[in-house]
């Protein structure tokens, strides 16, 4: 701390000392002759230059001279009032000292109310008990005497209550009365029974405009969930080998990414199922109601294929489960949050309601070629990474969402038949709005639900085909690099000796290639079964040589059965398997 003797003192207004310079403002606003006093006139004139009643004096001339003399004394009374208050020694006039000491003692008096609020608030936050933190009081005198009058009531005591227990007031209202009436033993006591009444529908649909905008954000990230857990199983079904022996066993691709798809869209209605339900039990029915229900739950039946196919996509991305549905949770919340944030912001700058095409400021109109943009390269940020950040769905179920509570918010303040008719108005003119006031319409939940129907498709046929081509033998003969030395062999027209040397010469990048491809069911198909027929199976202990499997179809037994493997052919040396 810093010594007295340099301590800056108070502020000094010419006898004023510690006034803010609020209060030397004020007084120096009132007394403009700067003589160190107000009179009455004085206080009158400033009231009636600040005061609206004046000011509409020449308003109220016009209506008669009654209102005008019921300003007059107004001003008069409250001119009056001031100098009762300020007016210490009655002499008529109000000097700086009398307006320094009351203005000291105003500013203590709310120094001192402001200190025990907030006593009170630190005290509620640390208490350990729960009927503490509803209110509390403040004793500000002591009782009052026996010979006081009647008339004397005065306040010895302040109830402070938390205002977010609608009974807090009453009960410990209550309690303070019981305790003057036994203090007073008066014999009696007072009882208090509350009961609210229920909400009104205008105070429903205030809190439900507050929450439904939140709503869409829940919503989404509790869904982001969903694709961690499918590529969790999906991920470890590929590192056991689970996958490829079903492979082997005779189940085609598209009948073990058929049946997955089914599994997780069943395991997907779960949650689904729980969005309206959580939504009726919260009391939020403007979302559920309407072509706005019907919005929710087109889009919750999109989202769940979609987001399915999307998560067996990402899937090939990794090979370690538990940093796959780590990895994938975080990007499906970061594209719910950043994503949509970035585009709502890219929307916002440009959006006009005035224009023809309000989400589409660049569209040609007369006289405006190139549109009526704000920012034209917000608009062709949004063209570019508006496609690219919709291929994560769970940015789509955003929007979709934001849009329908938008749209459900709109409907619930708007009078019944007032949309419709705001719509045909705008609607008139040729080069009008052309504005939709429905939740499916496509600039608000129409283009984020087409993108998830769209996704639903094109992301599980491209699973199926890339597992087809990364498990196929046909593909994996082309990028084999036994089949490969040997073509290479071939094509310089080696012969005997040299192009044994040349495949020696490969072995190493072989069975590099075959450990690669060891995840995938693969490895050097045709080198193995080139080593198997060197040696003799008298030197090995386990010979195999064109080893074929079916498995007759119980399903159509008139078909030809199903051929799970063929020319299989491989040996291993003593001692090399563990």
């Amino acid at each position: 701390t810093m010594p007295m003797s340099k301590r800056r003192p108070p502020p000094y207004y010419g006898g004023c000392r510690g006034a803010t310079q609020a209060e030397m403002m004020l007084w120096s606003m009132a007394d403009q002759d700067s003589d160190g006093r107000l009179s009455h006139e004085e206080v009158r004139g400033r009231l009636a230059r600040f005061l609206p009643g004046a000011a509409g004096a020449a308003d109220a001339a016009a209506v008669g001279p009654k209102a005008e003399q019921f300003h007059d004394e107004v001003d008069d009374l409250l001119a009056q009032a001031i100098f009762v208050g300020l007016d210490k020694d009655h002499d008529g006039a109000i000097s700086r000292d009398e307006y320094c000491e009351v203005a000291m003692a105003f500013r203590k008096e709310a120094q001192r109310w402001f200190d025990v609020a907030q006593r009170f608030s630190d005290q509620l936050l640390a208490s350990s008990s729960t009927c503490a933190r509803y209110g509390a009081y403040y004793v500000i005198s002591g009782p009052r005497a026996a010979d006081a009058p009647d008339w004397h009531v005065g306040s010895d005591a302040v109830v402070f209550v938390n205002s977010s227990s609608m009974h807090a007031a009453p009960a410990f209202q209550a309690a303070l009365t019981n305790a003057r009436l036994a203090r007073l033993k008066a014999g009696r006591n007072v009882s208090v029974s509350i009961h609210p009444f229920p909400q009104t529908r205008d105070e429903q649909h205030n809190l439900e405009q507050l929450a439904v905008f939140l709503l869409a954000m829940c919503i989404t990230f509790c869904l982001s969930f969903i694709p961690a857990g499918i590529v969790h199983f999906i991920v470890k079904e590929r590192e056991s080998g689970a996958q490829q022996l079903q492979i082997l066993s005779g189940a085609s691709h598209w009948t073990f990414w058929c049946a997955n798809l089914v599994y997780d869209l069943l395991a997907y209605t779960v949650p689904a199922l729980c969005v309206p339900v959580c939504l009726h039990q919260f009391g939020l029915q403007m979302i559920l109601t309407g072509e706005c229900g019907q919005a929710v739950a087109l889009v919750l039946a999109a989202f769940g294929p979609a987001i399915v196919s999307f998560s067996y996509l990402i899937s090939y991305f990794f090979k370690d489960h538990a940093k796959a549905s780590n990895a994938v949770l975080s990007f499906c919340l970061v594209g719910a949050g950043v994503f949509s944030t970035v585009l709502f912001i890219l929307v916002s700058v440009n959006f006009s309601p005035l224009n023809k095409y309000p989400l589409a400021c660049d569209t040609p109109m007369p006289g405006f070629p190139d549109g009526k943009c704000w920012l034209p390269l917000a608009q062709k940020f949004r063209r570019v990474l508006g496609p690219l950040f919709r291929l994560v769905p769970t940015v789509c179920v955003y929007q979709a969402l934001f849009s329908i509570s938008l749209m459900a918010n709109l409907q619930a303040m708007m009078p019944e038949g007032a949309a419709e008719a705001f719509v045909s108005v705008l609607g008139q003119g040729k080069d009008g709005p052309q504005v939709s006031l429905s939740p499916l319409a496509w600039h608000w939940a129409g283009e984020p639900l087409a993108y998830l129907l769209g996704e639903a498709i094109a992301f599980f046929v491209a699973t199926v085909l890339l597992d087809v081509c990364l498990h196929s033998p046909r593909v994996l003969r082309w990028v084999d690099p036994a089949v490969n030395a040997r073509r290479l062999a071939v094509l310089l027209k080696f012969r005997g000796q040299r192009a044994r040397v040349l495949v020696e010469a490969t072995s190493a990048l072989i069975d590099e290639a075959s450990a690669g491809h060891s995840g995938l069911g693969g490895g050097s198909v045709e080198f193995e079964q080139e080593r198997t027929a060197m040696v003799s199976p008298q030197d090995v202990a386990l010979h195999v040589w064109q080893l074929e499997k079916t498995y007759s179809r119980w399903t159509a037994p008139w078909a030809a059965p199903k051929r799970a493997v063929r020319g299989i052919s491989f040996s291993v040396h003593a001692g090399e398997v563990p």
